[in-house]
């Protein structure tokens, strides 16, 4: 298989992924959506949603771009994931575990933003999203 059926096959997959993780969030349907970013995370880069919140954020960011893809593809994935378990465990009421997980992805699409080398509208539109997310965290 060339590297150009590889990368078409592996975003078609991640852009089903996300789609059912967005209906399951949408249908209130939050485990599944967990256990799909956690399922995704496992058999792509052999993470798993406990392991992202037991790491400190520098941690985390660190371990994810210590190999780094070509055009930091699977870096950006593994943010996503992240940003997407955010977003579910905000739509569950558990506001600790979203800001962790925010403030997680938002670390490693900085991180991607700095050392890439161009510039990524999605990327930025992540970092303004995630930095909106993090502004809304209650007072304790």
């Amino acid at each position: 298989m060339s590297s150009k059926d590889f990368i078409t096959r592996y975003f078609e997959q991640l852009g089903k992924v996300l789609a059912a993780i967005i209906g399951f969030r949408e249908n209130k349907e939050y485990e599944l959506a967990e256990k799909a970013i956690d399922q995704q995370l496992n058999e792509l880069f052999h993470l798993n949603n406990n392991q992202i919140a037991a790491l400190q954020t520098e941690e985390l960011a660190e371990l994810v771009l210590k190999k780094k893809s070509k055009a930091y593809d699977a870096e950006q994935t593994i943010a996503e994931l992240i940003y997407q378990l955010s977003l579910t465990y905000e739509a569950m009421g558990q506001t600790e575990k979203a800001m962790d997980c925010a403030g997680k992805a938002l670390a490693i699409f900085h991180h991607i933003d700095e050392q890439c080398g161009f510039f990524s509208l999605e990327i930025q539109e992540r970092i303004t999203s995630l930095k909106q997310l993090l502004a809304q965290k209650p007072n304790n």
